[in-house]
């Protein structure tokens, strides 16, 4: 498999309408002069997603001090992140859509890492060697419950009611077979071979870099997303989750935030 075309770069417009159109096509897109603040970050997903938002919950400044002070175990401005979805602490409630909004990037370093899942599982279908793995990715439930959060036990790879095909993958201390799986062996085999994979593929892909001021819109059924190291621990971006009429399960009925800390199960 060619790894490399699995990258996701998104175009750059200063167009609402048309970074709509862009993340619809292309799974992402980058908005300009979209502003520095946890404001502008909503009113960036206002002005793109309109009247099909169910949910626009506040903003959460990212840094090097991690979300809130926390983040994943064995992380730092020194270590890429590794790809995964946002939000899956609501559970399969997890947002479909995120916008990270650039108010400091660091001169040398964190450029995103943004995986086409959906490129990625075709090409697992089509590559005999792969395509056993993609079966199992598709039928096979895995726990990927943040501890103590929402429950989220589903194969990593479904389908939504409406057709919309939909990935999530949790940072990977959260991922792991069920507890009542048939083969908890085999389970973890794959778990640990999908996770490799994507860290191929993150070695492969180009890596976008925002600069200040500028909004990246992800599709988050379809985009895993991570970033590279870092120098410059001034480096802040504002994170939004958002719910849309596009969400497979709608807004969750618990209190929102664009963070795990209402999520408590």
């Amino acid at each position: 498999m060619d790894l490399a075309t699995v990258g996701v770069t998104p175009e750059r417009t200063s167009d609402p309408a048309k970074a709509l159109r862009l993340v619809q096509r292309d799974g992402a897109a980058i908005l300009t002069r979209a502003g520095l603040s946890e404001a502008d970050a909503r009113a960036v997903g206002f002005s793109i997603f309109n009247r099909t938002l169910l949910a626009v919950p506040s903003g959460v400044k990212v840094s090097d001090a991690g979300d809130r002070g926390q983040r994943p175990s064995g992380s730092s401005n020194a270590t890429r992140s590794q790809c995964h979805t946002s939000g899956y602490s609501y559970g399969q409630h997890y947002p479909d859509a995120v916008v990270l909004l650039c108010q400091w990037q660091s001169e040398v370093g964190g450029a995103s890492i943004l995986v086409d899942g959906y490129k990625l599982f075709e090409l697992m279908i089509d590559d005999p060697e792969y395509a056993p793995l993609a079966a199992r990715l598709a039928t096979t439930p895995v726990d990927q419950t943040d501890p103590g959060m929402q429950p989220l036990i589903r194969p990593i790879v479904s389908t939504t009611d409406r057709g919309r095909r939909m990935l999530v993958t949790a940072n990977v201390e959260h991922i792991r077979p069920c507890l009542d799986s048939s083969n908890p062996v085999a389970d973890l085999a794959m778990i640990e071979r999908w996770y490799d994979l994507l860290d191929a593929a993150a070695e492969r892909v180009e890596h976008p870099k925002l600069r200040n001021g500028e909004a990246l819109i992800i599709d988050n059924y379809r985009v895993l997303h991570g970033r590279e190291p870092y120098e410059d621990q001034r480096r802040t971006l504002w994170r939004l989750w958002l719910w849309t009429e596009d969400s497979a399960y709608g807004a969750p009925s618990v209190p929102l935030h664009s963070d795990n800390r209402h999520t408590a199960a």
